[in-house]
Formats: structure tokens, C-alpha cells, sequence
């Protein structure tokens, strides 16, 4: 998407929340250019509420570090737009036979879904730590969810920060 016709979705979608009596939104899973134009937009003040953002796990936004800075002459402008963390995919979904089961999938016995690699998600857990923010992880299966508890029962909560979460809990 170009990004003009990027900040008109999602100033169209913004102001369709604030019109219902939102007041503010999280995106759960959002991209870099989405991040970027909402920044942008938030410098611009052309938020009509407030906006927190998931970073995928694959972001590259905090290498740009301008993001996050405002201009001296808004120093008294409370911004609308925050990262609120990271969000991290565990297994898949139900409806794909890819959420991590414990037991194969029922009439396919070699199916137990799909665990994203550990090693990958536990660095990336450490680099969220380090940049002061909770991850939330995406985590349906219960080997996924059991996995995820393991994961962060050894990761040590995030000072001033909302706790570290799992998201879609769905088999335990």
C-alpha cells in the first residue's frame, strides 16, 4: 500500500473507533510501515485516540530510533501513540491443524502441530527485556501454552511495565 492511501485506512479506521466512543486501540501484531505511518501521524497530532502497538517479532522499528522522538516545539504534546510490546507466534491455529498439541490431531497421528524454534523466541524475549517491554505471546495448543509458561517462568517481569502475557490460550 502506498503510504498516503496508508494514512487514509488508518485515519478512517481511527476516527470510525473514536465516532463509536473509543478512546483507545491495540494492535496486536503490527507491521513496520504501520508503525512508522502511526508515528508519523501522532507527531502530525492527527490521532483521534489513543494507539498501543505490538511489534511483530521481526521488527526492525527500534533501529529507528527518530520514531520515538517528537520535535522540541511539542514537548508539552502527550502523545497518542506507544509501543506497548512484542508479540511473539508460538504454534499456529486450530483450523490449520498447526496449534502444538501434546496428543496428535484427532484422525491424524502424526500431526502435533507446529512449535516455532525456542531458541529464536527466547533471544527475542531477552532483546524485549532489554528495550523495557512485556511480549505477548500467541499460544493456542496446550504444548504451545505449556511451552509459553516454561518460557517466561524464567524471564523476570518487565519494571514498570504491564506483565508479560499469553495470548489465544485455547487447550491447556
Amino acid at each position: 500500500i502506498e503510504s498516503a492511501a496508508r494514512e487514509r485506512q488508518l485515519l478512517n479506521a481511527l476516527n470510525c473507533c473514536h465516532r463509536h466512543g473509543l478512546t483507545e486501540v491495540h494492535d496486536m501484531a503490527t507491521d513496520d510501515e504501520d508503525a512508522k505511518t502511526l508515528f508519523k501521524l501522532d507527531r502530525e497530532q492527527q490521532l483521534p485516540i489513543k494507539v498501543v502497538l505490538y511489534l511483530k517479532d521481526n521488527s526492525k522499528i527500534f533501529e529507528q530510533s527518530d520514531l520515538f522522538t517528537y520535535n522540541h516545539h511539542q514537548r508539552h504534546y502527550r502523545p497518542k501513540c506507544r509501543v506497548g510490546g512484542i508479540k511473539l507466534f508460538l504454534d499456529g491455529s486450530f483450523g490449520s491443524s498447526t496449534a502444538a498439541l501434546i496428543e496428535p490431531y484427532q484422525g491424524d497421528p502424526n500431526n502435533f502441530g507446529i512449535l516455532n524454534d525456542k531458541h529464536y523466541l527466547v533471544s527475542t524475549i531477552a532483546e524485549a527485556y532489554r528495550l523495557k517491554l512485556p511480549v505477548a505471546i500467541h499460544a493456542i495448543g496446550d504444548r504451545a501454552v505449556r511451552s509459553a509458561v516454561k518460557m517466561l517462568s524464567s524471564t523476570p517481569p518487565v519494571k514498570n511495565s504491564p506483565p508479560h502475557r499469553i495470548e489465544h490460550a485455547q487447550m491447556i
